[in-house]
């Protein structure tokens, strides 16, 4: 048996190999500006929760990763890491049993949802039967930063679809991406495998270029920016319109109502905020399931919290000791990689992003409204009343030099249309703002693909994207 940190064997300066024994992982991290080339030359491996073939080259730039394997592997890798580790203390045979756990309840729902039976069977309906329908686990997983939500989502979501499910993975995290670029909350159904080599952000968004692994179509809402705190009220807005998306997918397909929600919900801030979005995410999703990451006393308040909710389970699991704590600055470094793939593709895949020049005069542009400031009743004069008044989630937006290097999200909105249907639309695709000239009065905008620029409503947030 291998000890941690030893079982390397170098073939020369650029190749090594690592020997990995049985429910030991492998962690490690590549630079931005670096390309490490990983393979499987025996055994199996995985990352979280997807299977690595034995024989192809899987390459990794601006990563943070785990490869476990169950029953042992040997693995090459060739090119520069910042730091890498071998680990025979992995939380992977927590996560696999949380996983059965929710399969038990996917196979129960299976076994009452007649629309599910007949679809799987062949079988026709029955005359004067009625129909049932059975939802699987509505999951949704917290904790508080760098607790590994994300990777456990992905693995719960992996191990689903291995056993033929189609799970609909929802990231409420605006930070990070699922299928999409940051500041979106977005959701997809994840019938094939996912995309190894994109496993730092759940996946690349869907390009125009070729693409080695079965795309799936998210459906995506624009936030605009990292926190949900930014705007508590538009947060909650795009939320709810995203859970009602689900919802209507999960009532016209059998296979993703049985197959149940993963949800990966943003970092819990401060008891008060934090556990009101909680709140909001359980309704909106109709959630059934909570599950608690690497925060004991988090646990212990959801468990009084929802004692009252018989069809409520709140259950724990331990954070991975793999979980790396990212900056500030690791994080725009990621956000700008993706923001460069949207438009100009990966080495391997390039693409041809277009420019067009459009008239400001036909550019609409809307964005987040300020969020109201609360004032506290002790700070007014004697005899006044704090008063509330339903306020616009949206302003419309003068075109100015202010949009420069701005990347804008296009909505399926016209211009004509109302700001509440505005602020419920979601997002059509993404444009980059190359320049703004007041004087011409024209704008020139980069787009992923050779179209004309669609005359929709773009809804600006806080990102920009220099090249």
């Amino acid at each position: 048996m291998d000890l941690p940190g030893f079982g390397h064997e170098s073939k020369n300066s650029n190749i090594n190999t690592i020997s990995l024994s049985a429910e030991s992982e492998w962690r490690f991290e590549v630079g931005a500006d670096a390309t490490v080339n990983i393979k499987i030359l025996e055994g199996n491996a995985e990352i979280f929760g997807t299977e690595l073939a034995l024989g192809p080259t899987y390459h990794f730039t601006a990563a943070k990763l785990s490869i476990y394997t169950w029953r042992g592997c040997q693995i090459e890798w060739e090119g520069e890491l910042l730091a890498e580790y071998i680990s025979d203390e992995s939380a992977m045979p927590m996560y696999a049993n949380l996983h059965f756990a929710l399969e038990k309840l996917r196979a129960q729902a299976a076994g009452t949802d007649t629309q599910y039976i007949r679809k799987e069977t062949g079988a026709t309906a029955t005359p004067g039967q009625p129909e049932t329908e059975a939802e699987g686990p509505k999951v949704l997983i917290i904790g508080p930063r760098f607790s590994g939500k994300t990777s456990l989502a992905k693995i719960l979501t992996a191990y689903a679809s291995k056993m033929g499910r189609s799970p609909i993975a929802v990231s409420l995290d605006p930070k990070e991406s699922l299928l999409s670029l940051p500041g979106t909350v977005s959701a997809a159904s994840f019938a094939t495998m996912m995309d190894v080599e994109e496993m730092e952000t759940w996946g690349s968004s869907a390009t125009t270029g070729p693409m080695h692994i079965p795309p799936k179509n998210p459906i995506v809402y624009y936030f605009g920016s990292d926190s949900p705190t930014d705007n508590i009220p538009f947060y909650k807005a795009v939320m709810n319109r995203l859970s009602l998306a689900v919802s209507s997918r999960i009532a016209v397909d059998p296979k993703a109502r049985i197959s149940g929600t993963i949800i990966d919900a943003t970092g819990i801030l401060d008891p008060k905020v934090g556990y009101d979005l909680i709140d909001t995410i359980a309704a909106d999703f109709s959630v059934n399931v909570i599950v608690t990451v690497g925060n004991e006393r988090l646990y212990n308040d959801l468990l009084k919290r929802y004692q009252s909710r018989k069809d409520m389970n709140v259950v724990k699991v331990q954070r991975s000791g793999g979980v790396v704590e990212t900056d500030a600055t690791y994080l725009r470094s990621m956000q700008q990689r993706l923001f460069k793939q949207y438009f100009y593709g990966k080495p391997a895949s390039p693409l041809s992003a277009f420019t067009v020049t459009t008239d400001i005069s036909a550019f609409t542009v809307y964005k987040r409204a300020e969020q109201a400031r609360l004032v506290s009743s002790s700070v007014l004069p004697i005899g006044s009343e704090v008063t509330s008044a339903k306020e616009s989630l949206l302003t419309k937006t003068v075109v100015s030099a202010i949009l420069q290097n701005s990347i804008l999200a296009l909505l399926y909105a016209n211009p004509n249309d109302t700001e509440d249907d505005i602020a419920e639309s979601s997002v059509m695709g993404f444009v980059h703002v190359l320049d703004v000239d007041e004087t011409k009065k024209k704008l020139k905008v980069l787009m992923p693909i050779k179209s004309r620029l669609p005359a929709q409503v773009y809804l600006m947030g806080n990102y920009h994207y220099m090249e």
